[in-house]
C-alpha cells in the first residue's frame, strides 16, 4: 500500500543516511557495516517484503567514506618531524658504558655514528660479483654478435671500459653523499652520451641499462634509483644519437633533464613516497650537469684516443680553421666549389641515411691537396 511504501522509503533513507554520517567506513570494514545495516533494517516496523527491499536499497547506498588523503598525511608527518627534538652527540660524550644493557636508542646512535655499519659478507660480495660478470658477459655477447667491428677494435674497447669505470665511480661517489637528493644526481646519462658520441649510439642503449642495474646495487638495492638512472641513461643515448650542430648538445641536455624530471615525479605515486616527486627539479639539474660534464670530457677523449667525434667535425667545419682559411685566401674558387660540393653531398647523405656531417666536412677538404 501507499502507506507501507512511504514508511519503507522513509526508513531506508533514515538507515542509510545515519550509517553514512555516523560510521567510519573503509574498504576493510564495508562488509561488517552492511551486516549491521541489515540488522537495523530487520528491526524496522514494516512487512517482510518491504524490509527486503529496504535492505537492498540501503546496501547499495553504503560505500566507503573513509579515504586516505596523502597531502594531509604528508603534512602530519612533516609536523611530527618538526616536533621531534634532534639528538645531539657531543664530542667526548659516552654513548654506552661497558656492561650496560644496550637499548634501541643506543643502537641507533652507534649506527648513525658509523660504528655499526653493516659489513659485506661473503655471500653479498659473491652475489655482486655474479651480477657484474653476467652484465659484462651480456655486453660481450652483444658486441660479438651485433657489433663485431667494435669487438675487434682495441681502441673502442678501451674507450668503453674507461667511460664505464668513470661513470660507475661517479655514481658511487654521488650515492655516498649523505643527502636525500644526491641519488637523483647520479650521472648515468653522462656515460651513455659519451659512449654514443665516441663509440656507438646503439651500444649506449645497452650501457644505459647496465648503468641502471649498477646504480641499484650501489644504492643498496633501491628499485627507484635503478629505474631513474636507467631511463635517464637511455634518454641521454637517444638525445645525442645524431648531432649536426652545437645547439644539439644543449637540446640533449634539456631532453635528458625533462625525461629525468618526469621519471622522478612519477616515482612518488608509484612508491607511495611523495617526497620523491617533490625533488623533480633535481632531474633537470641532472640533465644539464651531465651534458656540461660530457662536453668537458670530450676533448680529453678525442685527444687521448685520437677519435673524430661529431663535435670535432663541427670544429673542423668552422671557416676560421687555419687550413680552410688558407684555402680561401690561396684558392677562393676552389673554396667556394668545396662549399657547394659539401652542400650537395650532405643532401645526398641525408637521403640515403649516411653520416651527413662527416660527408659535408670531408667535402670541405677534398680539394686541399
Amino acid at each position: 500500500s501507499d502507506d507501507e511504501f512511504d514508511a519503507a522509503k522513509t526508513g531506508a533513507k533514515h538507515v542509510a543516511g545515519w550509517i553514512m554520517k555516523e560510521k567510519r567506513i573503509s574498504e576493510e570494514t564495508l562488509d561488517a557495516v552492511k551486516e549491521e545495516a541489515e540488522g537495523i533494517v530487520r528491526a524496522q516496523p514494516a512487512p517482510a517484503e518491504a524490509k527486503t527491499a529496504m535492505f537492498e536499497i540501503v546496501r547499495e547506498q553504503i560505500s566507503p567514506n573513509l579515504v586516505l588523503n596523502p597531502g594531509k598525511v604528508e603534512q602530519a608527518r612533516e609536523s611530527a618531524e618538526k616536533q621531534v627534538k634532534p639528538v645531539m652527540i657531543l664530542k667526548g660524550q659516552t654513548v654506552i658504558r661497558r656492561g650496560e644493557i644496550a637499548t634501541q636508542d643506543h643502537m641507533d646512535i652507534l649506527y648513525d655514528l658509523g660504528l655499526l655499519s653493516p659489513a659485506f659478507d661473503v655471500v653479498t660480495i659473491a652475489c655482486i660479483i655474479i651480477i657484474v660478470v653476467v652484465l659484462l658477459a651480456c655486453l660481450g655477447v652483444y658486441l660479438y654478435l651485433y657489433q663485431k667491428e667494435i669487438f675487434t677494435q682495441t681502441k673502442s674497447l678501451l674507450i668503453l671500459g674507461t667511460v664505464t669505470v668513470l661513470t660507475v665511480s661517479l655514481i658511487a661517489v654521488i650515492s655516498s653523499i649523505p643527502w636525500e637528493g644526491a641519488g637523483f644526481l647520479v650521472p648515468s646519462s653522462l656515460g651513455t652520451m659519451l659512449i654514443a658520441i665516441l663509440v656507438d649510439s646503439q651500444l649506449s642503449l645497452l650501457a644505459g641499462i647496465i648503468f641502471g642495474v649498477l646504480t641499484g646495487i650501489i644504492s643498496g638495492g633501491s628499485l627507484a634509483a635503478a629505474v631513474i638512472a636507467m631511463l635517464s641513461g637511455v634518454a641521454g643515448a637517444f638525445a645525442v644519437a645524431r648531432i649536426s650542430e652545437r645547439s644539439d648538445l644543449m637540446r640533449a641536455g634539456i631532453i635528458v633533464g625533462v625525461a629525468t624530471a618526469l621519471v622522478i615525479a612519477v616515482q612518488g605515486p608509484l612508491t607511495g613516497n611523495y617526497q620523491i616527486s617533490r625533488m623533480w627539479y633535481m632531474g633537470v639539474l641532472n640533465g644539464v650537469l651531465s651534458t656540461v660534464v660530457t662536453i668537458g670530457f670530450l676533448p680529453f677523449f678525442e685527444n687521448i684516443f685520437k677519435v673524430t667525434t661529431p663535435i670535432k667535425l663541427l670544429e673542423l667545419s668552422n671557416p676560421n680553421q687555419s687550413l680552410l682559411r688558407e684555402l680561401l685566401m690561396e684558392a677562393p674558387g676552389t673554396y667556394h666549389h668545396s662549399i657547394i660540393v659539401g652542400n650537395l653531398a650532405e643532401a645526398a647523405a641525408e637521403v640515403i641515411g649516411a653520416d651527413s656531417l662527416l660527408v659535408r666536412v670531408a667535402a670541405y677538404y677534398h680539394d686541399v691537396g
